[in-house]
């Protein structure tokens, strides 16, 4: 079974260091889940992140704009959880959580795009993060996504009757641990289910 609770970035990213489907190194990586505003700010847009690991650091840039506001800054955080924005404010760190900023690690070599991702980093005792759960793992075949919520089920969705204003629940289907079945029996079963989709 996989380890779901997370001291530092540096535990996360040595969960797995290979795609359960084609075997190549994972990439580690800071992204976000969000790139609206906090609802205060009437959906100004935020950059998105998508940061690779390099030299045990991801590097960043907090870009934002609203109407009252107008941020353009960078920052690092490292595998020991240390956090650095250059113009940190609790404004801004403030600004950084909204962005729902969380390490993936993912497969962009094959098809599946297997991925695992970490719940959304916090800040309770800056510039330290958190620690922090296991969120998500999934993986593509064809128009289907296929995620474990960890630990309580296995969800497939179709990538086409997913929009940003509806939550489509998709399949629910008891949890399938990916990691202890065979692939092909994995994939057979997902295709199976998506039959009645």
């Amino acid at each position: 079974m996989i380890k779901t609770y997370f001291n530092t970035i540096e535990d996360f990213i040595k969960i797995r260091d290979n795609c359960i489907f084609c075997n190549q190194k994972l990439d580690a990586i800071l992204t976000t889940y969000s790139s609206i505003g906090p609802p205060s700010n009437h959906g100004a847009i935020l950059a998105n992140i998508n940061s690779k690991l390099v030299d045990d650091k991801f590097n960043f840039r907090i870009k934002y704009t609203s109407i009252s506001q107008n941020v353009d800054t960078k920052g690092w955080i490292d595998i020991k959880n240390n956090c650095h924005i250059d113009e940190s404010s609790d404004e801004i760190l403030s600004l950084f959580a909204d962005m729902m900023p969380h390490i993936d690690l993912q497969c962009n070599k094959c098809k599946m795009n297997y991925y695992l991702s970490g719940a959304s980093l916090r800040f309770d005792n800056p510039p330290l993060v958190n620690p922090f759960i296991l969120f998500a793992e999934g993986f593509n075949i064809g128009n289907l996504i296929i995620l474990n919520t960890w630990n309580t089920q296995t969800n497939i969705y179709n990538k086409n009757n997913l929009t940003l204003l509806t939550k489509s629940p998709g399949i629910q289907l008891p949890f399938i641990p990916f990691d202890s079945i065979n692939k092909d029996v994995l994939i057979n079963k997902v295709q199976t289910y998506a039959t009645f989709f």
